[in-house]
C-alpha cells in the first residue's frame, strides 16, 4: 500500500512539473507568438515570458526579422525574361522582406499561410517574378543597361504595387543582367564598327583640314 502511494505521489509530481513547465513560454527578440486555444487564434504576444493554459493552449512563433529571397545563377534560380525588343536575358534578383509586427498582420499571416515560408512560396515568389519581368519587358536591351538604376527603381515600385498584405519590402535589387552570347557578340561587333566609322571620319576630317591649309598656303 505504501509502495502504491509512493508511486502515485511520484506520478502526480511529474504531472505537476509538466503542467507548470508547459504553462510558460518565451518569445525572443524579432519574434511574435500566435496563441492558439484548441486550434483557434486567441491572441498575439511579443518578446518576453508569457503564460498559457496547459494542454488547452498552444503557441506558434513567427519571425519578424528581415528575410532575403534570391534568384541567382549560383542556386540555379535566375529569372529568364525578354526585353521589349525580344532579346532573352537572365536576371539575378534579391529582395529583402519582413513580416509586419502588428497583431493584425501576424494573425493574417498565420490564418492564411501558417508561416512566412508559406506566404513566400505562394505569394512573394510569383509576384516578384511577375513584377520584374513586366518592367524588364518595357525596356530595350540597350536602354536597360544604360538606365540600370531606373530599371531597378521601376521594378521595385511594381513589386511594391503587386505585393501587399502582412509584409513590408525593405528593398529589391537587380544584381545582374546577362544577355545571350550571340547578342553580346553582336553588340561588340557594332561597337567595333562604330569605332571604325569614327576613325574614318576623323581621318577624313584631318585630310580635309590639310587640303584646306595647302589651298590657303598656295
Amino acid at each position: 500500500m505504501k509502495r502504491l502511494a509512493r508511486i502515485l505521489i511520484i506520478v502526480l509530481a511529474l504531472v505537476a512539473i509538466a503542467t507548470v513547465g508547459g504553462s510558460f513560454y518565451t518569445v525572443g527578440a524579432g519574434e511574435r507568438a500566435v496563441v492558439l486555444r484548441l486550434g483557434a487564434v486567441v491572441g498575439v504576444t511579443g518578446p518576453g515570458l508569457h503564460f498559457k493554459m496547459p494542454f488547452i493552449e498552444g503557441v506558434s512563433k513567427v519571425s519578424t526579422r528581415v528575410a532575403f529571397i534570391e534568384w541567382s545563377k549560383a542556386n540555379h534560380s535566375a529569372l529568364e525574361a525578354y526585353s521589349r525588343d525580344q532579346q532573352p536575358a537572365t536576371l539575378e534578383v534579391k529582395i529583402a522582406i519582413r513580416v509586419k509586427s502588428d497583431d493584425k498582420s501576424i494573425t493574417e499571416l498565420y490564418t492564411t499561410y501558417r508561416d512566412f515560408d508559406g506566404f513566400a512560396s505562394t505569394t512573394v515568389v510569383p509576384r516578384v517574378l511577375e513584377g520584374v519581368k513586366t518592367v524588364f519587358g518595357q525596356f530595350n536591351a540597350v536602354t536597360v543597361i544604360q538606365e540600370r538604376a531606373k530599371f531597378n527603381q521601376s521594378a521595385e515600385a511594381e513589386v511594391h504595387r503587386l505585393l501587399t498584405g502582412p509584409i513590408e519590402i525593405e528593398g529589391l535589387q537587380i544584381q545582374d543582367i546577362s544577355f545571350s552570347q550571340a547578342y553580346e557578340d553582336s553588340v561588340e561587333q557594332r561597337m567595333q564598327a562604330q569605332v571604325e566609322v569614327e576613325k574614318f571620319q576623323q581621318t577624313k576630317a584631318r585630310e580635309q583640314l590639310q587640303a584646306d591649309i595647302r589651298v590657303i598656303q598656295a
